[in-house]
């Protein structure tokens, strides 16, 4: 859902930094954020936690200047400490907000986006799917005349290209998709029929997207003559 704190094991200093940056930034966010009314661990507590580490940081010293070993065994005690609250941060904030969005994946992640925690970059969750567009037959002379292949384009309001798992493919002998029978899938916007013969042959075809939700909406149907072998 979000970024949790980095490890902190071994960390060179400007990553020390960036943790004492990203506790500001949840300490901040958090203040009087009426998403999180009870924020555990409490932020007074966190922020003192931020500045022993941005005081450790600077006793550490830089390159040249370094401080003594015991500098460094407080650096990454401090680092351990901010690390670990941060953490329970992440798991109070991920539980508030799911409790409060309930089932609503985008409002939870609406919520979420306002703590402090940097959002992954996700493809947002949609249902069923809309039918595909412009389901044609595309001509290649490599395939043979009694060759298939089909090209459509994406689904109507597709928010993501993840959102599309697959595609089912469907053909019938006449126009009536309830008597149509399943042929195969792919994840691609193309589907090559092999499976033909060499007689004249009538044939319909459907396809269906397949996301999260399940199979999508049908789309309209695409006739094709095969030619004579």
């Amino acid at each position: 859902m979000f970024k949790k704190p980095m490890a902190v094991i071994k960390l060179r200093v400007n990553q020390y930094l960036l943790l004492v940056r990203l506790g500001r930034q949840v300490v901040s966010s958090l203040t009087t954020n009426p998403n999180f009314i009870s924020p555990n661990p409490d932020l007074a507590s966190v922020s003192a936690d931020v500045a022993l580490l941005e005081e450790a940081i600077t006793q550490w010293g830089t390159p040249g200047n370094r401080g003594s070993h015991a500098d460094l065994i407080n650096l990454r005690a401090c680092a351990v400490t901010v690390y670990q609250k941060l953490s329970s941060l992440v798991r109070y904030v991920q539980t508030t907000a799911q409790v409060a969005a309930g089932s609503d994946y985008v409002e939870m992640t609406t919520i979420i986006s306002t703590s402090g925690f940097e959002m992954k970059r996700a493809h947002t969750p949609q249902g069923l799917l809309q039918p595909v567009q412009n389901l044609r037959r595309l001509l290649t002379r490599s395939l043979g005349a009694n060759k298939v292949k089909l090209k459509w384009d994406l689904p109507l309001g597709v928010t993501s290209i993840k959102n599309i798992h697959n595609y089912r493919v469907s053909i019938g002998t006449t126009a009536d998709f309830s008597a149509s029978t399943e042929i195969g899938y792919t994840s691609k916007t193309t589907f090559i029929d092999t499976n033909t013969t060499n007689a004249p042959v009538q044939r319909f075809y459907w396809i269906e997207p397949l996301g999260a939700a399940g199979l999508g909406a049908v789309s309209n149907a695409i006739c094709v003559t095969l030619a004579s072998a």
